[in-house]
């Protein structure tokens, strides 16, 4: 009886502690890790691709770690993925549609004065279009 009480107890015990660690471990895999090198937009839910979206172009060169002119491929296509994803379809729409006149009022100038950010996300509006 004793065996069999220390067997039902020692289970219980095990079966509370393997289901702890699992309810614990969906939060720690929820919180990716982007490499600064090789960003990947697949490891972002909604709601982080709006809080990257947010951020200001100086964060977005603090995390490559370096400035927007010297960004690899991966961290230019990552960035138009972000600026995409984050529009709703009314806004790329409308994106879609707009003329010169409409990116040059939007980005204060004409294209050779755009910043490479305006520029990649000038050139993610127009791969919409295309495809």
């Amino acid at each position: 009886m004793k065996r069999n009480l220390f067997i039902l107890l020692f289970t219980s015990l095990l079966l509370g502690l393997v289901m702890g660690c699992a309810s614990v471990t969906p939060v720690v895999a929820q919180t990716p890790t982007i490499d600064p090198d090789k960003p990947n937009i697949e490891l972002l839910s909604d709601e982080q691709i709006q809080e990257w979206n947010s951020k200001p172009i100086k964060e977005w060169n603090d995390f490559f770690g370096s400035e927007t002119e010297t960004w690899n491929p991966f961290q230019m296509k990552f960035y138009e993925d972000v600026s995409v994803k984050a529009l709703s379809d009314e806004e790329k729409d409308e994106l879609m549609n707009y003329q010169d006149e409409d990116w040059e009022k939007r980005f204060g100038g004409t294209m050779d004065t755009w910043k490479i950010h305006q520029l990649l996300f000038y050139s993610a509006i127009l791969n919409l279009s295309v495809n």
